[in-house]
């Protein structure tokens, strides 16, 4: 990582923490407050750009990260992604016209050639092929207008609510934009599927070529961090006139995997930028596992009730925390001070505030490990039978009495 040339250079990196949809994905993650801690700045090029650490979604570094841009080929992740979710990867794909005349980079393929799907996505990945994106295109949603459409609706569904796609390769259209962290949470959904972190992270593979006997498809990765940068995992490079350079970089240490988008930055620059990103994450940060699944928190008391509740969490949680950092406080936050049986199990009672530093940088859902019945009402029945009990001795006194006094009045009439 560059210093400044006074070596005093110092900014404030806001670590801001966002809710990220199912994800986690952790779900039910809300954050609420940012905290800041003093790093050195990662010198970088890019206009735009983000580092996001990819379990939490958390954002770790920030410049201007939703900014509209022109992605150019990173546009190829959410294409990838649709095809994993809505195709197998062995089914035939016959290449239409229209696929076989697309510009630009290009896998080479052959008009009415029929090629699996499989080969289509590493065409897409590794070569960075348009025809390939096309025919993916056309396969999946019937043209590519259609399949812009299902773009747009995953990204939304994603959280990606600045972006909108035109087409599925990248080429420059008017309004086919994203920013830097649309595409950080697209590649961070993508890469949760096994298939498009092993084809992302091909450095080169060769593909057999029905039309051409002797030759067969030499695909090779442009992606210089998957050969000079330990850890690294793909996933895709773009570049366009109008969108210059850019980059979505992932890699892998110490249990920590980061995703580093860079838009509009120079050839010379284009993976210095990404490395500065990813180093900066990696120095600055480690993973730290808050808790694991249905850990008990804490346990109550409850209302009308003879036993103590646990609170649990329904999902494990593990946040990148500051190296720097000193401890996390917890703090328990009950939506009633008193609960009230009956409590059925998993019910949501309040929730957990961390915070560090004495900021809060994220709070979790509780929720009821068991059934909580009402106890029975003993001080009612105490209190009807000692009303009872008196009130039967009264009636039976006084039906004492007046038997008694019967049996006196027919003596004293026998007498006479």
């Amino acid at each position: 990582m560059k210093s400044d040339t006074s070596g005093n250079k110092k900014v404030i990196i806001t670590l801001i923490f966002l809710l990220m949809i199912n994800t986690f994905t952790v779900s039910d993650v809300t954050a609420k407050q940012l905290y800041p801690q003093e790093f050195e700045t990662p010198e970088i090029e890019a206009e735009t750009a983000v580092l996001m650490e990819f379990e939490s979604g958390k954002v770790l570094y920030d410049q201007e990260m939703h900014r509209q841009m022109h992605p150019a080929s990173t546009t190829k992740i959410m294409t990838a992604l649709l095809l994993i979710e809505n195709a197998s990867l062995r089914e035939q794909v016959v290449v239409s016209e229209n696929a076989f005349g697309t510009d630009g980079s290009s896998m080479y393929l052959n008009l009415d050639e029929k090629i699996t799907t499989r080969d289509l996505l590493y065409g897409l990945m590794v070569r960075s092929a348009n025809d390939a994106a096309v025919a993916i295109a056309e396969y999946v949603a019937g043209s590519v207008e259609n399949f812009a459409d299902m773009m747009n609706s995953r990204a939304k569904e994603l959280g990606a609510k600045n972006t909108n796609f035109k087409n599925p390769h990248g080429l420059t259209e008017e309004n086919h934009k994203t920013t830097a962290y649309d595409l950080g949470v697209i590649a961070r959904e993508a890469l949760k599927n096994p298939k498009f972190r092993s084809v992302a992270s091909t450095r080169r593979i060769t593909l057999d070529w029905p039309e051409e006997e002797d030759e067969d498809r030499l695909l090779v990765n442009r992606n210089e961090l998957l050969a000079d940068y330990p850890g690294a995992l793909g996933v895709k490079t773009g570049y366009t006139r109008s969108a210059n350079q850019t980059f979505v970089a992932a890699a892998e240490r110490d249990g920590m995997t980061l995703i580093a988008v860079v838009l509009s930055t120079s050839r010379n620059r284009l993976f210095e930028d990404a490395k500065e990103l990813l180093d900066f994450g990696f120095e600055a940060f480690e993973q730290v596992e808050i808790f694991e699944q249905n850990d008990v928190i804490t346990s109550t008391e409850v209302e009308n009730s003879n036993q103590e509740l646990e609170l649990i969490v329904e999902e494990s949680l593990s946040l990148p925390i500051p190296k720097m950092a000193t401890e996390i406080e917890q703090r328990v936050d009950l939506e009633e001070q008193l609960l009230k049986a009956p409590i059925e199990e998993g019910e949501q009672v309040g929730s957990l505030d961390l915070l560090l530093e004495e900021e809060e940088i994220v709070s979790v859902p509780l929720y009821t490990k068991e059934d909580v019945e009402k106890a029975p009402r003993y001080g009612f029945w105490i209190l009807a039978v000692m009303i009872t009990i008196p009130a039967i001795f009264l009636i039976y006194k006084r039906y004492y009495e007046l038997k008694s006094r019967k049996k006196f009045q027919e003596k004293l009439k026998n007498r006479y």
